[in-house]
Parts: C-alpha cells; sequence; structure tokens
C-alpha cells in the first residue's frame, strides 16, 4: 500500500528535501502558493510528479508512486537499466531509487527524472500554426523518433499530447523529448503484458494489453503527422470544439471515435473535402490501420513529393496504365496540369459521365479539356456519388462505405423429432403449470414477490461465469468492427432507460444487454439479468472487471432467438467486444432468458459452438 497524494504532499510541505535518503540536499518547487500551498504538478494511474531543484538548479521530476500493481516497481528497474545504456535525443535522464522518501515512518520507491523546459505538443503546434515549414520540420522530427524507438527496441506506450515536449537543446535548437516512462517496453520485458493502453486519442481502436513491443508506438505517430499535415491546408481545424474546430485540447484533431467508424467521421469527411494529395496519402494510411490490428501498423513515414519532372514521367506511365479512355494518345506534350486525376476509396469504383456512359475505373486520369465543368457519377458495388470537375483541381476522390466479407453463421442443429404422445404430456404439464402460476398471481394482486423469484430459480442451474471472455474468442474470423448497430437508434434509447418495458422480447433484451457496454452502462446491463450466483455477488461485482467491467466497446453481428414457450428462452447472439482486462475478440454465445411476472431476464450465458467458416 502507498501513500496517497494528499500524504505525499504534508509530507513534502512539512519536511522538504529531508524527507528524501539519497537526494535531501534539494528544494521542492510548490506549483502553487494560494490560497494554499500544493506541490504536486500533476497525477497518472500510478504516480504522482513533484519538481525540485538542487544547489546549482538542476531541475528534477520526482515521480512519488501512489500505486504499484504486480511488478510495476520492477518493470522500473528494467527501464532505468535499459535507458541508462542507449544514447538518443527523446530520452530524458531516469533512475529509480529505493526506500528513498519517507512517509509516515516507512520508506518507499520513487523516479528521478531531469525537468524538460519546453511546450507540450498540442501547444507548439499552435504556436507554430501559420509556418508550414516548422510544421514539416515537427513531422520530420516524429519519424525520427519513432525510427530511434524501434532502433532501439523500445514502445514508449502512451504517446500523446502531454507525454511529448518540444524542449531547446544547448545550441538552442527544437528537440522532441518523452517523459512519463508508466507503460514503457523495453526488450527485458517481452513476453509480458502492457499494463495500459494510452489514450483513446491517439491509440488503435483494437489495440490490448496484449501488444506490448516496440511497435506498439506506430499508430499514434501517424495520428500526430496527419493531423499536422491536415492544419497545413485548413488553420480553422485548429480551433477548439466550441468553436467550430476540433482541438480538444489533449488531442491532435482526431477524437477515439473517429478510428472506429473511420469514413464517417466528420473529421475525416472535411478533411477529404480537402482533397490534398500528402493528406490522402496519410489517411488511406490511418483507414488501413483501423480495419486491421494494431500488429499490422506500418513504420512510419513521410509523404514523398517528387520533383517535377519524375512527377511528370510517372504521371504519363499511370495515365497509360489506368486510363483507356486516353490510351494510345500522344499527351507528353500536354502539361499535368490539363488532366485531372479521379480516385476512390476503395479502388476500383467505376466512372461513369452525364448519360451513364462508362468512362473508366478508378484510379484513372482524364482529360479537364473533355470534363471540366461537367458533373460525373462514380459507383462501387450498389453505391453512387458524383463529383464535379473543377478546373483547378488535379486529383478528385470519391468515398464509399467499405463492406466486410460475409460472416457464415453455423445455424443451431433443430432438436430430433419427439414422440407425440410424450409431446402430448409435456403440453399438458405446461399448460397446468401456467393456470398454477395465473391463479398465484392473481392471489397475490399480480406482485412478484422474492418467495416467487427463489421458487423459480432454484429450479436452475446456474452458470456462474459471466462473459467467457478467454474460450469464445475467434481469431480466426475477420470482423469488420465499423459495422454495428446503430447506438442512436430507438433500441439505445431503452438501452438507458432503466429497467425494461413488459413489451420488450427476450431477443430485444438480449440486444439490449449489449448496446448497454457502448455507453459503459453496466447500470442497464445489470437490469435485465437475474441469476442468484451474481446477486449474490452484487452489482460491484457484475461492474468490475471479474465479470463485465471491463467490456467498453461491444459491436453486434448478430442475434436470433432459437427457441421460446413463453416462460424462458434462448437467444444466439455473435458479437466483437472491447475489455480493458482481457483483450479484444468475438465471441459466440447462448444467451438463456426466463419470463419473470412482466420481464424477459437474463439468467445464463454460455458459450456457443465456433460458428463455420
Amino acid at each position: 500500500m502507498f501513500p496517497s497524494i494528499s500524504e505525499y504532499n504534508q509530507t513534502i510541505q512539512g519536511k522538504g528535501g529531508s524527507a528524501l535518503k539519497t537526494l535531501s540536499n534539494v528544494i521542492f518547487l510548490p506549483s502553487r502558493i494560494t490560497p494554499i500551498k500544493i506541490y504536486s504538478y500533476g497525477s497518472g494511474a500510478f504516480a504522482v510528479v513533484f519538481k525540485a531543484k538542487d544547489k546549482v538548479d538542476n531541475k528534477y521530476a520526482i515521480r512519488c508512486f501512489t500505486s504499484a500493481e504486480g511488478d510495476k516497481i520492477e518493470r522500473y528497474r528494467e527501464v532505468s537499466n535499459y535507458l541508462g545504456k542507449i544514447d538518443t535525443t527523446w530520452t530524458t535522464e531516469f533512475e529509480l531509487l529505493e526506500h528513498e522518501i519517507n512517509v509516515g515512518g516507512k520508506s518507499y520507491p520513487i523516479i528521478k527524472m531531469d525537468w524538460v523546459e519546453g511546450e507540450l505538443l498540442n501547444d507548439y503546434i499552435g504556436h507554430i500554426l501559420l509556418d508550414n515549414k516548422a510544421l514539416t520540420k515537427l513531422q520530420e522530427q516524429l519519424v525520427k523518433v519513432s525510427k530511434s524507438l524501434e532502433q532501439h527496441k523500445v514502445g514508449h506506450g502512451d504517446i500523446q499530447c502531454g507525454n511529448v515536449i518540444i524542449s531547446k537543446n544547448d545550441r538552442g535548437d527544437n528537440v522532441v523529448k518523452l517523459i512519463d516512462y508508466d507503460g514503457m517496453y523495453v526488450p527485458q520485458l517481452s513476453g509480458k503484458h502492457s499494463l495500459e493502453r494510452g489514450l483513446r486519442e491517439f491509440q488503435h481502436p483494437k489495440r490490448s494489453h496484449l501488444h506490448y513491443d516496440e511497435k506498439i508506438d506506430r499508430f499514434s505517430f501517424w495520428v500526430i503527422i496527419c493531423a499536422i499535415e491536415a492544419v497545413k491546408y485548413d488553420k480553422s481545424l485548429w480551433l477548439e470544439v466550441m468553436q467550430g474546430g476540433f482541438n480538444t485540447l489533449q488531442n491532435t484533431l482526431f477524437v477515439g471515435q473517429d478510428f472506429i467508424n473511420f469514413d464517417n467521421s466528420t473529421l475525416v469527411q472535411r478533411l477529404n473535402r480537402l482533397n490534398k494529395p500528402s493528406l490522402s496519402f496519410y489517411l488511406s494510411k490511418l483507414r488501413a490501420f483501423c480495419d486491421s490490428l494494431p500488429e499490422n501498423v506500418e513504420a512510419v513515414e513521410m509523404f514523398k513529393r517528387l520533383d517535377k519532372e519524375q512527377e511528370n514521367q510517372n504521371f504519363i506511365e499511370s495515365a497509360a496504365t489506368f486510363s483507356p479512355n486516353i490510351e494510345n494518345r500522344d499527351y507528353s506534350a500536354k502539361p499535368k496540369t490539363d488532366f485531372v486525376k479521379i480516385r476512390s476509396n476503395p479502388s476500383g469504383a467505376t466512372v461513369f459521365n452525364s448519360t451513364f456512359q462508362k468512362i473508366g475505373t478508378t484510379p484513372c486520369f482524364l482529360d479537364k479539356s473533355e470534363y471540366v465543368d461537367k458533373t460525373l457519377r462514380v459507383a462501387y458495388d450498389s453505391q453512387w456519388t458524383t463529383i464535379f470537375i473543377d478546373k483547378n483541381k488535379q486529383e478528385i476522390w470519391a468515398n464509399f462505405q467499405q463492406k466486410s466479407s460475409p460472416i457464415t453463421i453455423k445455424t443451431p442443429e433443430p432438436l430430433p423429432p419427439q414422440d407425440k404422445a410424450w409431446l402430448t404430456v409435456v403440453v399438458s404439464v405446461i399448460i397446468l403449470f401456467v393456470i398454477v402460476l395465473v391463479v398465484i398471481g392473481i392471489s397475490k394482486n399480480d406482485s412478484y414477490t422474492t418467495t416467487e423469484t427463489t421458487t423459480v430459480e432454484t429450479a436452475i442451474t446456474v452458470d456462474t461465469t459471466a462473459v467467457d471472455t478467454t474460450a469464445a474468442v475467434d481469431t480466426t474470423v475477420a470482423v469488420d468492427t465499423t459495422v454495428a448497430v446503430d447506438t442512436t437508434a430507438a433500441v439505445d434509447t431503452a438501452a438507458t432507460s432503466g429497467t425494461p418495458s413488459k413489451n420488450y422480447t427476450a431477443e430485444e433484451i438480449s440486444t439490449i444487454f449489449l448496446l448497454a457496454f457502448n455507453k459503459a452502462d453496466c447500470e442497464t446491463a445489470w437490469n435485465v439479468t437475474y441469476n442468484p450466483a451474481w446477486e449474490a455477488k452484487g452489482k460491484a461485482w457484475f461492474c468490475s472487471s471479474q465479470a463485465f467491467g471491463g467490456v467498453n466497446k461491444v459491436n453486434i453481428l448478430d442475434v436470433t432467438e432459437i427457441s421460446n414457450d413463453g416462460l424462458k428462452a434462448v437467444v444466439y447472439v455473435k458479437y466483437y467486444a472491447e475489455d480493458i482486462y482481457n483483450g479484444n475478440g468475438n465471441y459466440t454465445q447462448y444467451f438463456e432468458l426466463e419470463y419473470k411476472g412482466i420481464n424477459w431476464y437474463i439468467v445464463k450465458i454460455r458459450n456457443a459452438p465456433k460458428p463455420a467458416n
């Protein structure tokens, strides 16, 4: 058990540097002095930061632990030892000092780091916003840092504005520094899991604690470089959200939701309309990465601008390759500005003229003299869009919603034929049972009592396991996580309305249960379940990491009612779930439900057989 932030504050306020064992000569600097003196400069999941200086005015960040789950201290020891052996521009002096600070008569470890003076990444971008050359220089520096991390087999784990500082070196040149090494990976930690996933605004939507190596920062750098490229062409993007921009003060334009449904993102659609080749390059990379897995993200690179001679030569070769309508014509003498390139995402869309005659297939080049100021139609599968040929544009994009491959779901085996006489007996028993329930209900004024609940539940064999986050994962099925239930539809209203209405079917209750996790609404999920084992453990357990508490996103692929006799039902569900504790995966399960009084309740969840591919 480590001290709290206030306990550290009180110790430093009362003892100052004398609270430290080997650094007793330092002076702690308060972060504010009114209305009361406070020494902490910020805190994270594992530590609180204080600022101190020695007698020669060297300044340090003193990180004091507030928690250290598992082997956290040992990890810091490995990181400290490893970083001390490499020479890079992005590191800061870093040292683990054990048994260093005395709080309440006990000694605790600290992390001592050089205090980095400079500007946080988002502040620095704001200061150089009008200088595109400086923005490009920053992109180049970030690419170098990304390559250096991988070259030294290091993964930072939480690249974001608050952990990237633009500082000055001894020569006065700008240099990128990385701070906060809580989630850092070094080779000695190979085989372990990450203790954090980083800020959603900078992380791959499918990243889990299993992704932990020197490549974990690639996606974050692509996000930052793409955002910087965008503000070169539209400065208003950097306005705060309340002013019509996309700056939340802790992001670089993008937010986590943009990566989940990339092409439908308001920001992405606006960036596509800028129609800039370099920006389209970065957007196409991010789109491909979001549709894939974190381990498939490529190493970061800058968009390559060709010199004019090479660009024109590539243009002529590409035109001959992609545009049947200009094949065998001599356009080598015409300037590139006389053509427009039509591209689409995905590629392979068909381009038609205004009378629906096919012109070509994307990517294709068109002679502006034939099509300028005309509206063309572009089709991909059953989707259509129109484009206007502007004489001032060299490239026009048409974007379509990409579709995932169909998922074949194995139909549950039908029940074998039964003897009719036996079936008649069963039906008679069920009818008699229903009549008894009705009589009991009338005698109790339709109340649903605890006694009745106990009577019904004692006949149920309960699976005390919640969602099985290991056995149900189907790693062989490729799931398009952008294909999901629209959580803004009518069902979503029900999912946040508390106790469900008696009008909901067993199938709808199952959907409500799953959709609740998209809003981190464990309360609603709890309200549609009744399992004695779950009830005994309580809602706190139900919403904890041991049960459903780690699920923060669910994409529903199929919900089908398999059986329903009016009192019990089985619903087959197939969904993709993201679990901050157990990782992401595809699940195929049966929800068993019972009708209690006026509502259906989920009483058991069990894994279904793996669907056939």
